[in-house]
């Protein structure tokens, strides 16, 4: 796995410190070669999965994906659900985030195949390896202690 560390300025290339980001939570989104600068430390967090970003993602695809993990935070499944489906999403952790809509709504069978395809797509994603987890338990066992992971 490799270590990535996120350093976050302004438009002037000027490191922002975290105590300013607690007080402006805008700062211009931009890539710029591999550095991807984000609104505000929240959105800089969910960017960030097991010390990865998600750069592998098109803008169009990123984009759904926080707007998505934004609704499922607020409980609106349905929402999130229909934002990540259409288009079909590749990366794997859009796909963990379908299947978190699905299992939320009561689709178990969608839920298992999305966590499925994001963890046969990439092994390194653990969320979607816990959630598949949970999903067998609960139809095996009736219950599990497993969280749901986005």
């Amino acid at each position: 796995m490799a270590n990535c560390t996120l350093v976050i300025t302004d438009d002037e290339g000027n490191v922002i410190s975290a105590e300013s980001l607690n007080r402006s939570s805008e700062i211009v989104p931009k890539k710029i070669g591999t550095k991807l600068l984000v609104r505000s430390m929240k959105a800089a967090v969910s960017l960030l999965w097991d010390g990865q970003t998600r750069s592998k993602m098109d803008d169009a695809e990123l984009d759904r994906y926080a707007t998505a993990k934004r609704l499922i935070r607020k409980k609106r499944f349905e929402r999130a659900r229909k934002i990540l489906a259409t288009p079909e999403p590749s990366h794997p952790e859009s796909l963990n985030l379908l299947g978190v809509a699905y299992e939320a709504l009561g689709d178990h069978n969608s839920a298992r195949q999305c966590y499925g395809r994001a963890f046969s797509a990439d092994r390194d994603c653990w969320a979607a390896s816990m959630n598949f987890r949970r999903i067998y338990e609960l139809e095996v066992l009736g219950n599990s202690t497993i969280p749901m992971y986005l």
